[in-house]
């Protein structure tokens, strides 16, 4: 007799993620674990979220952390030239990721690749990405081939906007995230677009007066938050553009 698939589900906390865990518990499909990588960056909201997620499943979250702190990697890591592991530091912390160094994005992966491996085969990753995210679906989401992927969301056709009213039908409350954001992951990502940022920084002050502060305890200079702003630039020319507005 075959082994069930033991489908592990990744959740971030956003609408296509949960809209997945909630449709696959429902189609009572083999479920080993539910997995969130928790850095301390998300929007205090999805927090809320997994609580309302594991009532309504009946299912303990296994919150996974990165192997280390991200404001320690982000502010003290020693930071080395590739390959010169035994040279000295030529800075430390790896300051704001970048569309070059997402280093968020590698740390974030090692930990569910490192959890994946304690599953008993066959094991499958299961990722929400919708059905009309097709660019995201063409990558490679994983780096160990003997972990299959899988996205249901995709299987059954299921895009964006069907995932949200999924999720609001089984009465997952997002606060009022997607009333101004279409994606909610780091509030603090460098690679979000200009109006999200101003919709952060305008909406959800509190949020950006932490973006400000741990802007200012990098220790080397770092004009990578915003097509070569700082976050700090970025505020005064927020600022500006309201003056002007008024």
């Amino acid at each position: 007799m075959a082994k069930k698939t033991n489908h592990v589900i990744s959740i971030s906390g956003g609408k296509d993620s949960v809209a997945m865990a909630l449709r696959m518990v429902e189609r009572k499909e083999h479920i080993h674990s539910l997995i969130s990588v928790l850095t301390g960056w998300e929007f205090p909201e999805l927090y809320h979220v997994l609580n309302q997620v594991e009532k309504i499943t009946g299912r303990s979250i296994v919150r996974l952390a990165p192997r280390y702190d991200f404001g320690y990697l982000m502010l003290q890591r020693p930071v080395r030239k590739r390959g010169r592991n035994k040279s000295p530091p030529y800075r430390l912390g790896y300051g704001w990721p970048s569309h070059r160094m997402r280093w968020c994005t590698h740390y974030k992966l090692a930990s569910i690749h490192a959890y994946l491996k304690t599953v008993a085969a066959p094991a499958v990753e299961c990722i929400g990405i919708a059905a009309n995210e097709s660019r995201r679906l063409q990558k490679n989401y994983t780096k160990d081939k003997r972990i299959p992927v899988r996205f249901p969301l995709a299987e059954w056709q299921m895009t964006e906007t069907d995932a949200l009213d999924f999720c609001q039908q089984r009465g997952i409350d997002f606060g009022d995230l997607y009333d101004h954001f279409s994606r909610v992951s780091c509030f603090c990502c460098p690679l979000s677009n200009t109006n999200t940022k101003r919709t952060l920084w305008r909406r959800f002050p509190y949020l950006w007066r932490r973006v400000l502060d741990m802007e200012s305890r990098i220790p080397h200079p770092c004009k990578t938050f915003h097509y070569g702003l700082t976050a700090h630039e970025l505020t005064r020319k927020f600022e500006t553009e309201g003056q002007r507005q008024s």
